[in-house]
């Protein structure tokens, strides 16, 4: 009885930690909840460590979110750019 109720909570934590993952992962790809807090960041005067540590980012995801920002807004083009050559 003891095990079968072990296993049980056992598949209900991790159930459960799935299910906060897929959350975390959501929240990480949403430009709308990203952008604005790159714009924060910009616009304050904490590091970016300090302003992750904050708002329970880690420094990697931020740093993704941040050059992508960057590039959305200077409109540069992602990977390779076809080349004209002159004869």
């Amino acid at each position: 009885m003891n095990r079968i109720f072990f296993e049980e909570s056992r598949s209900l934590i991790f159930a459960k930690n799935n299910e906060m993952k897929k959350e975390s992962r959501s929240n990480r790809n949403d430009k709308s909840k990203m952008y604005p807090l790159v714009e924060k960041w910009e616009s304050g005067s904490q590091t970016k460590a300090s302003f992750c540590q904050a708002h329970g980012l880690s420094v990697d995801t931020f740093r993704y979110w941040y050059n992508k920002y960057k590039r959305d807004e200077t409109g540069q083009p992602r990977g390779f750019v076809p080349l004209e050559i002159e004869q």
